[in-house]
């Protein structure tokens, strides 16, 4: 929480010095959920999991494959299926366990990342009475103008339960403004400037 304007809201930091997303005021840092990390410990671990299972297909194969390959010359059937099928088809589960376990981090990593930039948004939209632009936004994320728009954009499509959104299109892919009204006080329930309002929210996705 934000001893300065009392949102729940995310920090962004600029060197080592904290700043709130909302109101842009200095915080104490590690007091408040950093902007820039959240998700990555869940991307990070995908990233091994997805590594350590193609190293794990790949190095039970080889030793099936081996395993095949020894007993084939051999001529020992039975060690072929007795054994090498076996370490092939084991060591292709554990891999691709390991694989799908990567894939979920990647999607919590990455939901968890839209959740907290969602709310650093919407905080920083009760803080300036409603109105943003894409420039406000990327100066207050420490986004580009380009990856503000896309979270303009993903807000305004996918919380059309709690805003209701008119888009103007100034070209067929380009966003010119997003209107977005709230439906209740429900979205805000942490910011008592919002609950004042009750009026309407608008998100402009650029200039």
């Amino acid at each position: 929480m934000c001893p300065h304007c009392g949102q729940n809201a995310p920090v962004v930091y600029r060197g080592v010095a904290a700043y709130c997303t909302a109101c842009g005021r200095a915080r104490v840092p590690l007091t408040g959920e950093a902007l820039h990390l959240v998700g990555q410990p869940s991307r990070v671990g995908s990233v091994f999991a997805r590594a350590f299972g193609w190293i794990v297909i790949g190095a039970g194969l080889s030793i099936a494959l081996g395993i095949g390959a020894v007993a084939s010359l051999l001529q020992w059937p039975l060690v072929v299926f007795g054994i090498a099928a076996p370490v092939a088809v084991v060591s292709l589960i554990a891999g691709g366990l390991l694989l799908r376990g990567g894939k979920h981090l990647d999607q919590q990593g990455a939901a968890a990342e839209k959740s907290a930039r969602s709310r650093a948004v919407l905080a920083l939209a009760a803080q300036r009475g409603g109105t943003l632009t894409a420039q406000d936004v990327s100066a207050s994320l420490n986004v580009t103008p380009e990856v503000a728009e896309e979270i303009l954009q993903s807000l305004a499509k996918e919380q059309y339960e709690t805003i209701a959104v008119d888009v103007a299109l100034s070209a067929p892919s380009d966003y010119d403004a997003v209107t977005a009204c709230l439906r209740g006080p429900d979205l805000f329930s942490e910011t008592a400037e919002v609950q004042r309002m009750l009026g309407s929210l608008s998100l402009a996705g650029g200039d």
